[in-house]
């Protein structure tokens, strides 16, 4: 994914992600209506990157927003149904986050092991000795 202007370094908090959604609107629909005239080959693919950005954005902080309604694990995690629902998390994170890394953690991963297990499901955290 390619980031469009400013060049901003992923993750963002939430409120600048929302700028920045805003912004790649914006770039676009300027992008957009010069293809209308002229169709080159480069204007579309700076539209496609910019593009995929903004549909990073639209999905990350459209989960944002569920996540408080899922259910949480004893442990305190949020329990995914499935791999691909946690993965999505994991994607979520690395583009909005809120919390500064902390240390040199291990990159986030899923994993279904939690020796709570109040739900079945799987889980996104640093524990790289779950994975």
């Amino acid at each position: 994914m390619r980031a469009a202007g400013g060049y901003p370094k992923y993750p963002l908090p939430a409120s600048a992600a929302r700028v920045r959604l805003q912004h790649l609107k914006t770039r676009i629909a300027r992008i957009e209506r010069e293809l209308a005239h002229s169709a080159l080959p480069e204007l579309w693919a700076e539209r496609d990157g910019w593009a995929e950005e903004r549909d990073a954005l639209v999905d990350a902080l459209a989960l944002l927003e569920a996540i408080p309604s899922l259910p949480r694990c004893g442990c305190g995690k949020i329990v995914h149904e499935t791999p691909d629902s946690a993965q999505r998390h994991v994607r979520l994170l690395n583009l909005i986050n809120d919390r500064p890394p902390a240390g040199d953690l291990p990159p986030l991963g899923i994993y279904g092991d939690c020796p709570v297990r109040r739900y079945p499901g799987w889980h996104v955290g640093h524990h790289a000795e779950r994975r």
